[in-house]
């Protein structure tokens, strides 16, 4: 704003506008997008957490945005000439972001598939144990051992008759009955509540600890498995 005169004021003339109210415009404008940039990241989690209960579509939100925002952080390929001490150093420091994008790929692939398919795939590739009475005797022992990784839940209801049940669906996990113990975390689920809860949510995950529960190989294998056995039927 430039003087007033006869206490009327008087605004600049904007082809006379100087360097410094140039730059003040510039920078208003970027912080204006960065400010939407930032509205619109946090109404996406707030979407996936509050409305959706989604914490893996949050943590997945996040993944994407930032590396948008900032390519740099993306996962660098090993380049294959690399020395072998270079692609384990390089493997440390990556470990949390690797299993991340990994994830991602895996939810990805998983969401691609036609649900006949994905179920014959998951049937296929997914542990199996058949519980016996050595399995519930140290499941029940684990439940004593606040140390365990096995996630074996017992309802208060059920304390009485010490029984085991799965943290999916809340029933017991019994003598005949087909358990899956996800891999490398130990936590144990009826095996079909695992297949639905990953049909269901296109989530490679372990249901408690988010932890892979599926490699990108296995489940590439199991694909080829599937779609080439299905070829060769046709």
């Amino acid at each position: 704003m430039a003087s007033a005169e006869g206490g009327v004021p008087r605004f600049a003339d904007p082809q006379n506008l100087g360097f410094r109210e140039g730059l003040i415009i510039v920078a208003a404008i970027v912080a204006l997008l960065i400010g939407l940039l930032v509205a619109r990241f946090a109404c996406h989690v707030l979407i996936d957490v509050c409305v959706m209960c989604d914490l893996d579509a949050a943590r997945m939100t996040a993944i994407q945005w930032k590396d948008m925002i900032c390519p740099c952080f993306r996962q660098r390929l090993v380049n294959p000439s690399a020395s072998d001490a270079d692609v384990e150093q390089e493997q440390g420091a990556n470990q949390p972001r690797s299993e991340a994008v990994e994830l991602s790929t895996l939810d990805s692939t998983l969401s691609l598939l036609p649900h006949g398919n994905k179920r014959a795939v998951l049937k296929l590739i997914l542990p199996e144990k058949v519980v016996d009475e050595n399995d519930l005797a140290g499941w029940r022992k684990n439940l004593q051992d606040s140390s365990s990784s096995l996630d074996i839940k017992r309802t208060a209801s059920e304390q009485s008759h010490d029984g085991v049940v799965c943290s999916i669906c809340l029933n017991d996990l019994e003598v005949g009955s087909i358990a899956c113990i996800t891999r490398p975390c130990d936590h144990v689920f009826h095996r079909a509540c695992v297949m639905e809860y990953v049909l269901s949510t296109d989530n490679a995950s372990c249901p408690y600890c988010r932890t892979n529960m599926i490699t990108q190989t296995e489940l590439d294998a199991g694909i080829s498995s599937i779609l080439g056995d299905s070829g060769s039927e046709n």
